[in-house]
């Protein structure tokens, strides 16, 4: 905090000083970002905390010093216009784009501002040329942008952009040699009005109320960077600080082109609010996965899986685990490019996807925009353990009545390797569809809840879920915890249940599960954090 103390006191003069101290805080934000990951995978809450609150402050501060610069440009700069007589900034740097307009001469036909420089033009109505305003327009890239954790389902995807009218400070008065200006609150901050612009004496929470239908603003600007856009139409909205949330009133008229040598998207809309304004799309895109499956990569011992996760757009990601890091494999879009195979960790790697709109890091909250029902976080990431720990020998795929299961329960289908020539996705496609219960190549079902885990009668070709039978009335194989799942896979010892056939078909072989034992711990962990961070088990 001292950092952001001593950087916010600072004097700055120029946008020039103002980028290299953005650069700066987005270097530190990258540090933090690691951090954090790191504190999740250890599940340390309190660290978490305190470094989404840094974060969060250094965010600010950026949009602080921006704003800053904007309230000393509007003081001490000379002003003098263009061929067109108009006042114009236009400044970017690496994705922050800052521009700036004032109608000098109150030209009434004025109707367009033009910023080629930042690829911004923008459309005002004649109350807004003829005012006495400067008009400021902002994109924050995603890497700095203050982050609005919104209560509805959407969120914003390509950045941030601000369109504020800001009040001017007091004219200087010239005296010879002399140049006097008035010290105001506004000489090192900047004041935004209310649109529409209420008249001296008038509240500005009633204009919109009572003004009548308001003369909206278009917007045309450029998204640049990695992006990709899946909405069935493009949506806009602006943020309302009361409700916490992107909401879409008084936006229209709303076009997206997307350039396909560039990848920049060119956006265009209608807003009668001008505030915080974004492009969003919503986080539930995703969700539920389709379907998901694990297997292991190469011979017996090599410490190296897939998984595969169908999501509910139509879009399949193959993630490749190793031994502390996590690959992309596919989908090899371009707009991925960046990101495929290469070796990163699993909320690095989920953390850039979630930039480029593809949100695979849901929370709880999450869920109330959906059919699904989040399951205990103990025992999620209990299951996502105990599936790591048998990843190296056993083919592993989602459960359709995992969700039926309730919060407290988590199932995922498993399948022991005999021949490890067929381990290809047609291989485990062809397996968990016939759902064989007699070996060779024979599916069950692992359930994990807060005391241990069992097996339960359940696959996917029964048309209902039944749960775990009576442990007294029907002693069985299913329903008979266990405290893991390779005590769980040597099979029971249980008289009367020992000598059964489920509890032979069920029983893994010895040598299947001595490979097991020696799995890379690393790997383990490595997969169990990233089945986690995506909460495979809560949104499928």
């Amino acid at each position: 905090m001292d950092y952001i103390r001593s950087i916010g006191n600072e004097h700055v003069s120029s946008f020039e000083a103002v980028f290299k101290l953005c650069d700066k805080n987005a270097s530190i934000l990258d540090e933090l970002t690691f951090k954090a990951h790191r504190a999740l995978e250890k599940q340390d809450e309190v660290l978490i905390e305190q470094l989404r609150d840094y974060e969060q402050s250094l965010r600010q501060l950026s949009a602080d010093l921006v704003d800053k610069t904007y309230a000393y440009v509007l003081q001490y700069s000379a002003k003098t216009p263009n061929e067109k007589n108009e006042f114009l900034v236009c400044k970017k740097n690496q994705g922050l784009k800052c521009g700036m307009w004032i109608n000098i001469n109150k030209n009434p036909r004025v109707k367009v501002i033009e910023m080629p420089d930042l690829d911004i033009v923008a459309e005002i109505p004649k109350s807004v040329a003829l005012a006495t305003v400067a008009v400021r327009i902002l994109q924050y890239p995603p890497s700095i942008a203050v982050k609005h954790v919104s209560k509805n389902k959407y969120s914003n995807v390509g950045g941030m952009m601000s369109f504020d009218l800001l009040s001017l400070p007091p004219t200087c008065k010239k005296t010879k040699t002399w140049t006097v200006r008035q010290v105001t609150h506004l000489s090192t901050n900047i004041s935004c009005l209310s649109y529409p612009i209420a008249p001296a004496g008038t509240d500005p929470s009633l204009m919109r109320q009572n003004s009548g239908p308001i003369p909206p603003v278009r917007i045309t600007c450029t998204l640049e960077g990695k992006m990709i856009y899946k909405e069935a139409a493009p949506l806009v909205g602006w943020w309302d600080k009361e409700t916490q949330s992107w909401e879409q009133e008084g936006i229209s008229e709303v076009s997206l082109e997307k350039n396909e040598e560039t990848g920049a998207h060119k956006l265009s809309f209608l807003t009668t609010h001008l505030t915080k304004l974004a492009l969003l799309q919503s986080k539930t895109l995703c969700f539920p996965y389709v379907d998901w499956f694990i297997r292991p990569l190469g011979e017996r011992g090599s410490n190296m899986v897939m998984l595969t996760l169908s999501t509910a757009m139509g879009v399949s990601f193959e993630f490749e685990v190793g031994e502390g890091y996590v690959k992309l494999c596919s989908p090899e879009l371009k707009e991925l490019s960046h990101l495929v195979n290469k070796e990163m960790y699993s909320r690095e790697l989920l953390s850039a996807l979630k930039e480029c709109g593809l949100n695979l890091m849901p929370v709880d909250e999450d869920a109330d925009f959906t059919d699904l029902t989040p399951k205990d976080k103990d025992v999620e990431y209990g299951a996502c353990e105990e599936i790591a720990s048998i990843c190296s020998s056993f083919l592993i795929s989602a459960s359709k009545w995992n969700n039926e299961a309730g919060s407290e329960v988590c199932l995922a289908r498993i399948s022991e390797i005999l021949d490890f020539g067929r381990t290809m996705i047609q291989d485990l496609t062809r397996i968990f569809t016939k759902e064989k219960t007699e070996p060779p190549r024979s599916v069950s079902v692992a359930y994990k809840n807060k005391k241990g885990v069992t097996f339960v009668d359940a696959l996917n070709r029964y048309e209902k879920y039944n749960g775990l039978p009576d442990p007294i009335d029907n002693p069985s194989i299913f329903g008979e915890i266990h405290y893991n799942m390779l005590a769980l896979l040597e099979g029971s010892k249980t008289e009367g249940i020992a000598g059964t056939t489920e509890n032979y078909n069920i029983q893994a072989q010895a040598e299947t599960l001595s490979y097991c034992r020696t799995t890379s711990p690393i790997l383990c962990n490595t997969l169990a954090d990233l089945l986690y961070a995506l909460r495979i088990f809560s949104f499928s």
